[in-house]
Parts: C-alpha cells; structure tokens; sequence
C-alpha cells in the first residue's frame, strides 16, 4: 500500500485503508475501488490523501503503531472533551486517561517501535488528531528513554492535552490561509498558559503533565513563549514533547501550507537542535521516526524510480525500496529491490509527490 495525494487519483485505485468521517462513521471501506464521484465526496469532507494497493505498492505495509479503531476512538475522545470544556466548563479526565492507557499499550505491545505512517486525516480534524499524533510521537520515543510507567503517563498526558486551550483562539486564525498579524500571533501565543489554567484546576493532573501544556513551546534559548525561559527551566518531558508537536505539524497539510516532507522535517529539526530544541530529545527521537515512510516513492541518485517498501530498524535513513522505472522513465516489467544499507552507491535524492 502507499499514501497518494487524492489530486493523483485517476479512478480505480483500490483502497487499502478505511475512509472515515468526521463523525467516527465509515465512508469507504478497503478493498473499494476508487470512482470519480468517491474523489469529489472526499475532497468536500476535506480530506487530501487516502492510502491504495495498486501494481507498484502490492505487498508493501505500512503497519501503525495504534490500531485504526484506538487512533480513531483517542481522536473522537479529545474531540468530545474539548467541546465539553466549551459548553461545561469541564472535561472528564477518567476517559482521556482511558485512551492513555489503551495508546500506552498497544505501543508498549509493538516488537518493533517504528513510527512509519502517514495518519490521514481532514483539516477540520487536524487539532485532535494532531493532539493524539503528539501523543503517540512522544509515548514511542519516550518508551526507550527509561522512563518509568508514572512518568510515561505523564508525558501522555501532557502531550495529548497540550493544544487544550486552542479552544478559546477563534477558528478563523488558527485556520487562517495567510500569514497572522502580529495581534493575532500573540493571541495564538496565550494559548499554552489558558490550557494550563485548565488543568491547574485538576488536581489528579501533575505538575509534570501541566508543565508540559505550558511549556511546550519554549526554546533552549529562550525565544519561546509565553514564558521565554531556557534550558534549565523547561523539564526534559517538554522538550521533547516540543520535538513532537514541531514534526507532526510541519508533516501535516495546513489552510497556509502544504506538508513538508517527513526527511525535510528531520533534517530542519537537527538543524534547530543546534539552539532552539535539546539535541538529546532529537537525536533519540531520530532514532525512531522513519524519515522516507514505507509507501512513498522516491526518486534514486541513479536517476530511477522507487517505492519504499521495507525499514531499516537500525538504519532509518536507508530503508529497503523497489525500484519500477528506469531512468529513462520507463515502467519495468519486473520491478527489483534493493537494500540501501547494503548497497551505499545508491541513496534516495527525493521523495516525490505522486
């Protein structure tokens, strides 16, 4: 299977993930073959990408970390609790904490702890599931951290509630197409201290979680906000739940831009680890986020074509791919692989968007 932005549809692709609605409700099921009409309806439900099996992806998983229905489930739960804050006043800390412990488990459960997925979603979902995003980004690094349980939930906790007081910045500038002023940029920036002001209330929520919510903007040099401390002021947890929330949403298609490229990301995240982000939360989260996912087609240094259909577990940067056209552009009938940790000649120049 691959990830295909729906733009490059040209009908008949067979699903191979379930499309669901913003309600939790099945819209198209894997194994349907894509139509035009499929296409308009999931353009009008704001979705851009869906995942299809066709000739040059068969055979090719791109396994994630939660179950569909735990992903989906955490999602609604954030989305349901949010509102509940916005209509009561309050938010029922029991059932985030029932996620928690499922999205824990299942990542503890994992062989291999490999975050290798593109998690669709559509733009109006983007706030909750980036909310479960960070999470899980943060719970499958901090799991080979030594970090005990009690932390581990923690930095659960803190990660998936912290865009919590999103909910008091008007829509219209967190999905704001162009560039914010500078009234609407330091509104944007009281939104970790409101969330924080949230939690403050609740005493079963720690300091640690809480500081999260607050902190997790801050940078190393003090240029974050709100608070513009540095380094030793910031807990570790924060920092790298910083890391987190920085590569899901420069992965993630916004109303003002595009998403960048997971390599793209990696690559600007080690360079702001030089004064913005702790070097150490970085490198360890380097070592488990695949930076050319399974499923996307990358374009070799020998001028052919290629999907990535195999991880490197201790190699991420030189995964497994299938190469299906040469480099005069011709579609090869018998598709070949090679390894890139066993053959250094060859390395990936780009990733393409097809």
């Amino acid at each position: 299977m691959r990830a295909i932005n729906i733009e490059k549809l040209k009908g008949e692709e067979k699903l191979a993930r379930n499309v669901y609605d913003e309600h939790g409700g099945m819209l198209l099921t894997a194994g349907t073959k894509v139509k035009d009409n499929y296409i308009e309806k999931l353009k009008l439900k704001g979705y851009n990408t869906v995942y299809v099996e066709d000739e040059i992806s068969g055979g090719i998983e791109a396994d994630d970390i939660l179950r569909e229905k735990t992903r989906r489930q955490s999602r609604e739960e954030i989305k349901v609790q949010f509102k509940n804050y916005i209509d009561h006043k309050d938010i029922n800390i029991d059932k985030i904490m029932k996620c928690i412990d499922q999205i824990i488990d299942e990542i503890l459960s994992t062989r291999e702890i490999i975050f290798n997925i593109n998690d669709i979603r559509t733009k109006d979902e983007y706030t909750y599931a980036h909310s479960v995003n960070v999470c899980v980004l943060a719970v499958t690094v901090g799991a080979h951290l030594d970090i005990n349980m009690a932390r581990l939930k923690e930095l659960a906790v803190g990660s998936i509630l912290h865009d919590l007081g999103k909910i008091f910045i008007p829509n219209e500038i967190i999905n704001k197409p162009g560039r914010l002023t500078d009234a609407e940029f330091d509104l944007m920036k009281k939104h970790p201290k409101l969330g924080y002001d949230i939690l403050n209330q609740k005493p079963q929520i720690t300091p640690i979680s809480k500081n999260i919510v607050l902190m997790h903007h801050e940078k190393m040099n003090g240029t974050g906000y709100p608070l513009g401390v540095e380094y030793a002021q910031i807990h570790k947890l924060t920092r790298l739940v910083t890391v987190c929330d920085m590569y899901d949403a420069m992965t993630s298609d916004r109303s003002y831009r595009k998403a960048m490229k997971a390599y793209e990301v990696i690559e600007y995240l080690t360079h702001l680890s030089v004064s913005e982000l702790d070097r150490e939360m970085v490198d360890a989260f380097k070592r488990f986020i695949a930076p050319y996912p399974s499923g996307v087609i990358a374009m070799l240094n020998n001028g052919c074509k290629a999907i990535v259909s195999e991880q490197n577990k201790d190699m991420l940067t030189r995964p497994v791919v299938r190469v299906f056209e040469d480099e005069k552009g011709s579609r090869l009938v018998n598709p070949y692989e090679i390894d890139l940790k066993k053959n250094l000649t060859v390395f990936i120049n780009e990733v393409l968007d097809e």
